[in-house]
């Protein structure tokens, strides 16, 4: 008799006491907060236990911390967690009671899972005494009643090990971005042959990371919906299209349903919103690896010359003119378009727009073409429209502007209250968007020595070390002999007042004529050493 089958027929965790404070759980909150069409409102995107993280601490946009570590970093090889959760686990499944399930529970709501999940799970598959009933009654009850994201997620793997249907559970939890790479993984896991369509509804219910992460799933389908709704509606994403762009290009067959001589109209938004991002590059691969760039940028101009030009197949027509991939024949087409009365046109009807969407297109598709579009973010900032337009205003200024740009802005950021004493808050998020203009007008600051006084004071005396931070960055930048004698006092009384040892001592170090950063004692010595280097600008 095996040491499990002891245990056959008295084992439940019907009675057991939870853990976990009685209240809400987080399946029970998105389900709350779960509309119609299958979405979360905005109200269901903040997760109950986000109350227990540190108000310093940086916290990290839902799924963020797993989508990054999952596209960036290697897999986490600690072992040593993995035994102790392993251990715990078996505990419960072994013998159900309020010990063995709140150490369980402290365990996993103690670190991220993701990098060791797939072991943890390896070895529960490796333990044939284990019945699969248990595993599969543990993770519904972690799923459907934990209100801690990470036993949510270790649920949502437990019962992903299972040959089950728990697609309604799955599908509502995965619909939290947190969840959505748990919830996908459970989906193919538990019925690879069915979950093409799960995962579509998934995918169609997120836009940040989890949205990447079900897409990423979806690249070897052969289904015509499927395939159709990557290259329309799949790529775009809160966090970053360039992430997508390759997989719906691929996935979707982007080169030839491009040769079709008619195509609908989100189709071709969708291919110039993925020829875009393949041209901009970055997190992802771009154009120079996509196979069929050649085809598909042909295919895509044949239709963009036939109809009505737009600025959304503009901004696509900008981007591949900065890449070498396309043939001279194609390049040459593309400029003809750049450069076409229609064009124009488009630009100047977009800055113009009550858009958002289009004002932003033809702003960028503008400066593009070295066009100024200062009065027109300078009308937008006055008119209170900062998140359209702070950032490109400030940018297009110069020492003839800035004055102009920053009187515009001036009755929208209130210094006075953003000016409200140092803390140790991060001043991310939720609370801090005043916070985060002035850190947008502080940076730019930096090219304009004495000027805007009055907003580095205030940044200074924030209650965000990010905009503490960013005060001294470009205070550094300015010689000290051009300092006015206000920003020396601001400077000493925030150094009188600062609750971070770090960011003290850096201020005093450019009180004193020094760097923002610290000189390495390595690159001190290299430098007394060879006294034929001068020092560069760019070092300070």
């Amino acid at each position: 008799m095996g040491f499990f089958d002891r245990f056959r027929g008295s084992w439940s965790l019907t009675g057991v006491p939870r853990p976990w404070p009685d209240g809400e759980s987080i399946y029970q909150h998105l389900r709350k907060h779960t509309l119609s069409d299958g979405r979360l409102d905005d109200a269901g995107l903040v997760l109950g236990d986000e109350a227990l993280q540190e108000p310093s601490r940086l916290r990290w946009a839902a799924g963020a911390l797993d989508g990054v570590f999952g596209h960036h970093v290697n897999r986490s090889t600690d072992g040593e967690r993995v035994s102790e959760l392993a251990v715990a686990l078996v505990a419960v499944l072994t013998r159900a009671d309020a010990e063995s399930l709140r150490r369980l529970y402290q365990l996993a709501a103690r670190d991220a899972l993701l990098g060791i999940v797939d072991r943890l799970t390896d070895r529960l598959r490796d333990a044939t005494d284990i019945q699969p009933s248990r595993v599969h009654a543990l993770g519904d009850l972690l799923a459907r009643e934990a209100p801690h994201r990470e036993a949510v997620k270790l649920g949502l793997a437990l019962i992903g090990s299972i040959e089950a249907d728990d697609t309604e559970l799955i599908l509502a939890l995965g619909v939290h971005d947190e969840f959505t790479l748990f919830a996908a993984v459970a989906l193919v896991n538990q019925n690879r042959e069915q979950a093409e369509r799960a995962l579509l509804q998934l995918a169609q219910r997120v836009d940040g990371w989890g949205r990447i992460q079900v897409v990423e799933r979806l690249i070897d389908s052969r289904d015509p919906e499927v395939q159709g709704w990557l290259l329309r509606e799949g790529f775009r994403n809160s966090v970053m299209d360039e992430y997508l762009a390759y997989t719906c290009a691929m996935g979707g067959r982007l080169h030839v349903a491009l040769q079709s001589p008619v195509v609908d109209e989100a189709l071709l938004r969708g291919a110039a919103g993925i020829l875009r991002a393949l041209s901009r590059g970055g997190p992802a691969q771009s154009l120079a690896e996509y196979p069929h760039a050649e085809e598909a940028v042909a295919a895509f101009l044949v239709h963009v010359e036939r109809g009505p030009l737009d600025l959304e197949q503009l901004s696509a027509l900008d981007a591949l003119a900065e890449r070498n991939e396309p043939s001279l024949p194609l390049r040459e087409r593309i400029a003809a378009l750049r450069q076409s009365t229609r064009a124009q046109s488009l630009i100047d009807a977009g800055l113009l727009s009550g858009q958002d969407s289009d004002f932003l297109r033809a702003s960028a598709a503008a400066r593009a073409r070295g066009i100024s579009t200062f009065a027109h973010d300078e009308a937008r900032v006055k008119a209170g429209q900062l998140q359209l337009a702070l950032l490109q205003l400030l940018q297009g200024a110069d020492e003839t502007t800035i004055e102009r740009a920053l009187d515009a802005v001036s009755p929208h950021v209130p210094l006075t209250s953003i000016a409200s004493g140092p803390t140790l808050e991060l001043g991310l998020g939720s609370g801090f968007e005043r916070h985060a203009e002035l850190d947008a007008i502080v940076q730019e600051l930096s090219r304009f020595p004495g000027r805007g006084v009055a907003f580095l004071g205030a940044a200074l005396q924030s209650p965000s070390v990010r905009n503490r931070t960013t005060a001294l960055r470009t205070l550094s930048t300015w010689t000290k002999p051009k300092w006015p004698s206000s920003v020396a006092s601001a400077l000493d009384r925030a150094i009188f007042q600062e609750p971070s040892a770090d960011l003290k001592r850096a201020m005093e170090r450019v009180r004193s004529g020094g760097d923002f950063e610290e000189a390495d004692e390595d690159e001190e010595d290299e430098l007394d050493d060879d006294e034929s280097v001068d020092p560069s600008p760019l070092l300070h």
